[in-house]
């Protein structure tokens, strides 16, 4: 029996562990429900064109292009990336293929001019 004026001790430390217990008990839950949410996917559109025709305004290089020759719409993409202009401007000097994957969420399949998005990526292929 501990003399007037002393703490007990064993109360506040088994308090103190039974909080930390519930704390990691806690964060070991949201991990494991954080585990189970679904992570949205990137919808992108990836098309092959022909390099036709470029465009820029100075800050923005926009490439058109056709799948085939005989087709009556163009895929047009765009970028403010100095590397994707130069390899657009090069590929419409050579009249190249391109391999473009854009931010668009589908592809269109539709109209006249059917925009790619923003260009994530570009390959060029002669």
């Amino acid at each position: 029996m501990p003399n007037r004026g002393e703490q007990v001790n064993e109360v506040k430390e088994g308090g103190d562990i039974m909080q930390t217990r519930r704390g990691i008990g806690f964060v070991a839950a949201l991990i494991v429900g954080m585990a189970f949410l679904p992570t949205p996917a990137k919808a992108v559109c990836t098309q092959t064109i022909y390099a036709e025709e470029a465009y820029t305004d100075g800050s923005t290089a926009r490439v058109f292009g056709h799948v085939t020759t005989g087709d009556q719409f163009s895929y047009f993409a765009q970028s403010n990336n100095a590397f994707f202009a130069n390899l657009i401007f090069a590929a419409v000097a050579s009249h190249n293929r391109l391999y473009i994957t854009g931010g668009a969420q589908n592809c269109p399949t539709t109209g006249t001019f059917r925009d790619i998005g923003n260009i994530l990526e570009i390959y060029q292929n002669p």
